[in-house]
C-alpha cells in the first residue's frame, strides 16, 4: 500500500480534550491492562501497516522500568513508514482510524437508579449520585474502592445480579434525549446513543440505540431484581442525628472499658462555662476531626458510675455498633422511656412501619395514627407492638374516626428518619429493601391495608399516594417479591390552591395473591409481562398474533400444530422423535403433508434443519421464562432537544449495564471502536509523565526523529523537535515514557499478549525485552501475508426498517429496488422479484422518498422470508489451518496437537463468520504455574487479536465450559498441560462490551465453536486412550520379564539348558502375548465416533418437549 495512501487512512476526530478529562474511561482499567494495552495498540498499528504494504513484520518491543510505576515503551518496526508531512497527522491527533475508544451515552440527571452499598440498597436520582464524588470541574473518577455494586443484566445467562461500580461519569450533553415508555408505564429518559436491552427481528435480545428504537418494539426489564444480604437488625442509632438529638437523650448500659478508652488519650483543657466558672474539660477529635469537650467531673461521677454516656457523644465519637447492646433512654413529662439500641426486625414491627407509612404522622414528641371506626384491629396490633418496645400509648375515640398516638421523642425522631415526614415526603425505610422476602411482603400487606385498594371485579390491587420517592419505592419493592406493577399519575385540584400530584401504583392479576391478605377476586388471565412477542418465533410459519403465552400447547398452537390438547398431545408426539433425529413412517397422510408444507420434514420423512431450528429456539423460550426478566412493549417515544445540560452514566466492567429509570430498564453501556490507537498512547503518555513521545519515521531514505505532543484542546500535533538523521531507515520507532503502570509477571501482561500475537500471526517476527531485561524472541513459522480484506457493501438480510428510512433521505428518487441494487452485495432481478411476491407493492416502482415507515416494515419482513444468496466469504482473513498449527508447534511445542477450521458460514443478521480451534496438549501447553505444574489455559481471539480480559464474561467461555470434556478422557480438565485456543473471523465480531475483550453468546457462534472443539477434543481423546494403552502394556511387559528372569534360572537348575537361551524364548513368547492381547483390545483403543447430533448439539441434551416446557395450556390467553 502506498505510504501516503496508509497515512490518509486515518480520519480526523475532535476527542482529544474528551480522551485527556476521561482517559481511565477509554478502556484503560488499571495499572498492569492500561501498560498491556499500549503495548497492544503500538504492536497492532505495526502489524497493519506491514500487512496493508504487503511487508512480513520484524516488530521489537522494549519496557525499560523507570522507576515504581514508570516505564520507557520502545516499539520498533520496518513498515512502510510515513512520509515526513503526514506524522503529525498520523501520530498526533486522535483520529477515528487509530480505533478510538470512548464512552458515547448518559442518562438525564432525574433518573432514578438502584445500588447496593455496605450491604443497604438504596434508590436514588443518578445525578445526585455521581454529583455526590466528582468535583465541579471533574467529568469521571474511580470509586471502585467504595464497593457499590448495582445489578446489572447477564445477558448470557438472562439473570440480574449486583456487580461492582468502577466509574462514576458526568458530561455536557451533546446528543438527542429520547424518552422511552413501555407497558406498565416503565419510563426512562437516554440519549439517543445510550441502548436499552431489546428483541430484534430475529428473536434474539440485544443493545440497542434508543435513536434506533420504535413505538411497538420491545425492551428487556426485570420482573425480579436480584437479593441482597439479609439482615435481621437495626441499630436505631445509625438512623440518629447528633445535631437533632435531643440534650437529654443517653445510652445505658455501657461497658466502661468503652468511656474508658474514650478518654485515655484525651488532652485536658480548662474553659470557663455559660456562668463563667472555669472548669475542666476532655478535648477530643470526633469521626469528623471536630471538636468535642466533655466536662471532666461528668465522667467519673456519673458516666463511669451509672455506665452510660450521652447519645450525642455515641454519635459524633462514632460508637453505635460498641453500644449496640444498650438502651437508649429519654424522658417525657419527667416519665422514663427506654427503647434497646438494637431491634430485632420482625413481622410485628414492619407492619407498624407499613401502617405508619400509610397512615402515620409525627411531631417532635410523639407520633398519630389515625384510622376508621372498622380499623379496631390496627389500633390494638400497634398498641402491642409500642408495649413490647415499653412505649406509652393513648387512644382517641372519635365520631367516625380512632386517633392513637405513640408517645417518645426518640421513636419520633427514628419514624421520621426511617419513613420520612409528612404526605409528600413518606418513604420505605431502606433496611425494608434488605429484609427477606416474607418479611418485605409484610411491610407491602400492612402498607396496603392501611391506605390500599383492592378493586372489586377487576384483579388491580392499587395504592394512591402523593408521594413520588414513596411510588418509586414501591415498584422496585415490588420487583424484589418478583411482580411488575404500573405507576400511573393523576392530578388533584387540592386543598389549597395548587393542584397536586397523586401517584398510583397497581398490582394486577395473580400476583395480588403473593400476598397474606389480598387476593384476586375473579378469574385473572396471563399478564402480558409473561408474554412473548411473536416475533421469537419469526423464523417459523405461524398464525396471526402479538404475542404468545410461553407453553408448549400455546406455542405448538401458534405454529399452527394442533387446535385441541388432544392434536396438539400427538405433534408433542411426533417431534419426541424428530428432535432426536429420527424420521417419523408411521404417521398419516394429512400429518405428513402438514409437516411438510410447515418445512419440519422432507419428502424421505426425514427431519429438516427447522426442526434443529426449533429445538434451540424452545430452549432459548425456557431461558427466557424461567430468567428474571420480561419483555415489554414500548407504547411511546418521545424526542427530546432542550434542557438536561448535564448527564450522567456509571461503568460496571465486564456488564457495562445496569437497571435505571422509573420503574427499571436495564441500561446498556454503548462503547465506541476497540483500543486507543497509537496516537491515544501518545497522548497517554503525555497526561501521565508530562514528556513528549519520541518517533523516528524512515520511508527508505534517511528517517526523521521528531518529539511529539499533541494540542488537547485543538486536537493538534504540537512539534517540540524535529531534524534529520543520517542514516537509512524504513519503518518507524516510537519511545514513549508511561506513568500510573505496572509491569507483573501475569497471564494478562505484555509477554502474554505478544506470545499470543505471535501465535495468531505466524508470520511475523517478534522480539520482545521485559523490565527485567529479559528476552524473547518469537521468530516467523511462515512466509505467508495474510491477504487484505475486500470491502463488499453489507448484505441485505442485515437491513433494518430504521436503516431504510435512514438511507430514504439521501436516496429518496430512487426506487427501494434500485437502492437494493445498489447499496446492497448480491442483490440481483431474482431476489427482487421473490421479494415482491410477498408484498402488495411493487418495489421497482415505488420510490423510497415516498415509502412510509409501514411500507418499510413490510419490506423488511419479505426479506426475511425470502431466499438470497450468502453473503460473501472471502471478506474474512483467519489464521489459516496449516499456520496455526506451524506457530503453535514452534511456540508451545506440543506432545499432542489437533487444529481444526471450520467451513465458513453465517451467523444471525446475514453475517459470515469462520471459526478456528486448536487443542495442544503437553509440553508447554497451558499456563506454567509457580511450582512447574501447568494447569488449563483458554487462548481467546477475534480476527487475530488476543482477547486477553473480561474472560468470564465471553461466548467462547462459555462454549468450552459446555461440552464435557471427561468423556474425551480429560477429567479435572482444569489442571491439565492444555492449552485450548479459538479464533473468531467476522466483518462484525459482536462483542458485548466496551473493550471489545468478550464475544457474545450468539447461538449459531457458539455452536459452531461447540462443533470445532469437540471434533478436535475426539482426536486427543484417541492420543490420550493410546498413550494410556501404551504405558499398561509397557508396565505388564515389564513385569513379565522380571518374572521371566526369575523362571529362566529355576529352569536353568533343572534342565541345565543355556540360560540365555530360556530367557529369549521366554521374552518371545511374551511378546507373542501382548501382540494378541493388543488386536484384540484394538476397538477400545478409540474414543467412539460421535454421530451427527452429538458433536451438533448445544448444552445438555434434551430428548422430549417436556424437557423443555411444562405441558400445561390451561392459562392461555
Amino acid at each position: 500500500m502506498p505510504n501516503d495512501k496508509f497515512s490518509a487512512s486515518f480520519k480526523e476526530s475532535s476527542v482529544a480534550e474528551f480522551f485527556k478529562r476521561n482517559r481511565q474511561m477509554l478502556g484503560l482499567y488499571g495499572k498492569i491492562r492500561s501498560l498491556t494495552t499500549v503495548i497492544a495498540e503500538y504492536v497492532c498499528n505495526s502489524l497493519d501497516a506491514c500487512e496493508e504494504a504487503s511487508i512480513l513484520p520484524e516488530i521489537i518491543i522494549k519496557i525499560l522500568p523507570l522507576g515504581e510505576g514508570h516505564y520507557e515503551v520502545h516499539v520498533i518496526d520496518n513498515g512502510p513508514g510515513i512520509p515526513r508531512d503526514k506524522i503529525g497527522k498520523a501520530l498526533g491527533k486522535l483520529l477515528a482510524g487509530t480505533k478510538f475508544h470512548r464512552l458515547i451515552q448518559s442518562l438525564t440527571a432525574d433518573e432514578l437508579m438502584v445500588y447496593k452499598q455496605n450491604d443497604k440498597i438504596q434508590l436514588e436520582p443518578i445525578g445526585i449520585f455521581v454529583d455526590k464524588f466528582l468535583e465541579s470541574n471533574e467529568y469521571e473518577k474511580d470509586i471502585s474502592k467504595l464497593n457499590i455494586s448495582v445489578p446489572c443484566f447477564d445477558h448470557i445467562k438472562y439473570l440480574y445480579t449486583f456487580r461492582k461500580i468502577k466509574d462514576v461519569i458526568r458530561h455536557p450533553r451533546e446528543n438527542e434525549i429520547y424518552e422511552i415508555k413501555t407497558k406498565y408505564n416503565k419510563k426512562i429518559k437516554v440519549t439517543g446513543c445510550h441502548s436499552v436491552f431489546s428483541l430484534d427481528k430475529g428473536g434474539l435480545i440485544k443493545e440497542t440505540e434508543a435513536r434506533n428504537l420504535s413505538k411497538g418494539d420491545y425492551v428487556a426489564c426485570p420482573n425480579k431484581l436480584p437479593e441482597t444480604k439479609i439482615i435481621h437488625k437495626i441499630n436505631c442509632l445509625d438512623y440518629l442525628d447528633d445535631k437533632t438529638v435531643g440534650e437529654r437523650w443517653f445510652c445505658y448500659g455501657i461497658d466502661n472499658k468503652i468511656i474508658s478508652s474514650l478518654f485515655k488519650k484525651a488532652k485536658l483543657t480548662k474553659k470557663r462555662d455559660k456562668t463563667g466558672r472555669l472548669r475542666e474539660y476532655f478535648q477530643l477529635k470526633d469521626k469528623n476531626k471536630t471538636e468535642l469537650l466533655v466536662l471532666k467531673e461528668s465522667i467519673q461521677s456519673n458516666y463511669l458510675k451509672k455506665h452510660f454516656l450521652p447519645v450525642n457523644i455515641i454519635l459524633r465519637m462514632g460508637l453505635n455498633n460498641k453500644v449496640k447492646n444498650g438502651t437508649i433512654r429519654s424522658y417525657i413529662h419527667g416519665n422514663i422511656i427506654d427503647i434497646p439500641v438494637e431491634w430485632n426486625l420482625t413481622p410485628e414491627f414492619v407492619r407498624f412501619l407499613g401502617l405508619y407509612v400509610a397512615e402515620g404522622h409525627s411531631d417532635k414528641r410523639q407520633i398519630g395514627f389515625t384510622f376508621g371506626k372498622h380499623e379496631q384491629k390496627y389500633v390494638t396490633e400497634i398498641k402491642s407492638f409500642a408495649k413490647s418496645k415499653g412505649i406509652h400509648t393513648t387512644l382517641e375515640e372519635r365520631t367516625a374516626s380512632l386517633r392513637l398516638k405513640v408517645f417518645g421523642g426518640i421513636i419520633s425522631n427514628l419514624m421520621k428518619n426511617w419513613c420520612g415526614h409528612l404526605a409528600k415526603n413518606k418513604k420505605i425505610p431502606e433496611f425494608i429493601f434488605s429484609v427477606d422476602y416474607k418479611l418485605r411482603q409484610h411491610f407491602l400487606d400492612a402498607l396496603y391495608q392501611g391506605d390500599g385498594h383492592n378493586t372489586k371485579n377487576r384483579n388491580q390491587l392499587m395504592y394512591v399516594t402523593v408521594s413520588e420517592t414513596l411510588a418509586h419505592q414501591l415498584q422496585y419493592l415490588w420487583l424484589l417479591q418478583g411482580v411488575i406493577t404500573a405507576k400511573n399519575e393523576k392530578i388533584n385540584k387540592g386543598i389549597g390552591k395548587t393542584p397536586s400530584t397523586a401517584y398510583i401504583t397497581t398490582t394486577y392479576g395473580k400476583d395480588i395473591n403473593k400476598s397474606n391478605v389480598f387476593s384476586t377476586n375473579t378469574k385473572y388471565r396471563i399478564q402480558e409481562h409473561k408474554l412473548l412477542p411473536i416475533q421469537i418465533l419469526n423464523e417459523f410459519k405461524h398464525k396471526k398474533a402479538s404475542q404468545i403465552n410461553p407453553t408448549i400447547h400455546s406455542i405448538f398452537r401458534v405454529l399452527n400444530l394442533g387446535d385441541t390438547k388432544i392434536q396438539i398431545n400427538k405433534y408433542i408426539t411426533i417431534f419426541d422423535k424428530l428432535f432426536k433425529g429420527k424420521s417419523i413412517t408411521n404417521i398419516n397422510k394429512h400429518k405428513f403433508k402438514h409437516l411438510l408444507n410447515l418445512g419440519f420434514i422432507d419428502n424421505n420423512y426425514e427431519p429438516t434443519k427447522l426442526v434443529e431450528l426449533l429445538k434451540n429456539k424452545l430452549q432459548k423460550i425456557k431461558t427466557i421464562t424461567e430468567s428474571n426478566l420480561s419483555l415489554l412493549r414500548i407504547i411511546d417515544i418521545k424526542k427530546i432537544t432542550t434542557g438536561f445540560k448535564q448527564v450522567y452514566d456509571i461503568s460496571v466492567p465486564g456488564y457495562e449495564n445496569f437497571v435505571a429509570g422509573s420503574g427499571g430498564i436495564a441500561c446498556h453501556n454503548t462503547r465506541g471502536q476497540q483500543g486507543i490507537g497509537a496516537s491515544g498512547c501518545i497522548l497517554l503518555s503525555q497526561v501521565t509523565t508530562g514528556k513528549p513521545s519520541k518517533i523516528i519515521s524512515g520511508t527508505g531514505g534517511k528517517p526523521l526523529y521528531m518529539e511529539l505532543e499533541i494540542d488537547t484542546a485543538k486536537n493538534e500535533p504540537k512539534i517540540k523537535l524535529q531534524k534529520e538523521l543520517d542514516y537509512d531507515y524504513k519503518g518507524i520507532a516510537i519511545k514513549s515514557e508511561f506513568k500510573e503502570v505496572n509491569y507483573q509477571n501475569s497471564s494478562q501482561n505484555a509477554l502474554e499478549y505478544l506470545k499470543r500475537t505471535a501465535i495468531a500471526n505466524p508470520h511475523a517476527t517478534i522480539k520482545y525485552t521485559d523490565p527485567f531485561n529479559n528476552t524473547y524472541i518469537f521468530e516467523r513459522s511462515s512466509g505467508y501475508i495474510p491477504k487484505t480484506p475486500k470491502e463488499i457493501k453489507p448484505h441485505i438480510k442485515c437491513i433494518t426498517v430504521d436503516d431504510l428510512k435512514t438511507l430514504a433521505k439521501d436516496n429518496s428518487k430512487k426506487t427501494i429496488a434500485g437502492l437494493f441494487k445498489q447499496e446492497f452485495d448480491r442483490v440481483g432481478d431474482k431476489v427482487i422479484k421473490d421479494i415482491n411476491s410477498l408484498l402488495d407493492f411493487d418495489i421497482s416502482r415505488v420510490t423510497m422518498g415516498k415509502s412510509t415507515w409501514e411500507m418499510f416494515e413490510k419490506v423488511v419482513k419479505a426479506i426475511d422470508k425470502t431466499k438470497t444468496f450468502a453473503p460473501r466469504l472471502d471478506t474474512l482473513i483467519p489464521i489459516e489451518k496449516k499456520y496455526l498449527e506451524e506457530s503453535l508447534r514452534k511456540i508451545i511445542k506440543p506432545e499432542f496437537l489437533s487444529v481444526l477450521s471450520r467451513k465458513p458460514t453465517v451467523y444471525h443478521g446475514g453475517y459470515p463468520i469462520q471459526i478456528e480451534v486448536a487443542i495442544a496438549y503437553g509440553g508447554d501447553a497451558g499456563q506454567a504455574l509457580a511450582n512447574n505444574e501447568r494447569k488449563l489455559e483458554l487462548m481467546r481471539f477475534a480476527n487475530r487479536a488476543p482477547l486477553l480480559f473480561d474472560n468470564g464474561a465471553c461466548g467462547i467461555t462459555k462454549a468450552v465450559n459446555s461440552i464435557d470434556w471427561k468423556r474425551y478422557g480429560l477429567r479435572d480438565i482444569d489442571n491439565l498441560p492444555l492449552t485450548i485456543l479459538v479464533n473468531l473471523s467476522s466483518v462484525h465480531i459482536p462483542y458485548i462490551s466496551a473493550g471489545k475483550q468478550a464475544i457474545a453468546e450468539e447461538e449459531e457462534i457458539v455452536e459452531e465453536i461447540r462443533k470445532a472443539l469437540m471434533t478436535a477434543a475426539r482426536s486427543l481423546g484417541i492420543h490420550l486412550s493410546k498413550k494410556k494403552h501404551l504405558e499398561t502394556k509397557m508396565k505388564k511387559r515389564g513385569i513379565f520379564l522380571n518374572y521371566a528372569k526369575e523362571v529362566a534360572e529355576g529352569l536353568h537348575l533343572l534342565t541345565d539348558r543355556n540360560k540365555k537361551e530360556i530367557i529369549d524364548k521366554l521374552e518371545d513368547i511374551i511378546t507373542k502375548k501382548l501382540q494378541i492381547e493388543e488386536q484384540n483390545d484394538k476397538e477400545n483403543l478409540e474414543v467412539p465416533e460421535e454421530n451427527q447430533e452429538e458433536v451438533e448439539k448445544v448444552g445438555k441434551k434434551k430428548d422430549k418437549i417436556t424437557d423443555y416446557f411444562e405441558v400445561d395450556g390451561d392459562h392461555d390467553e
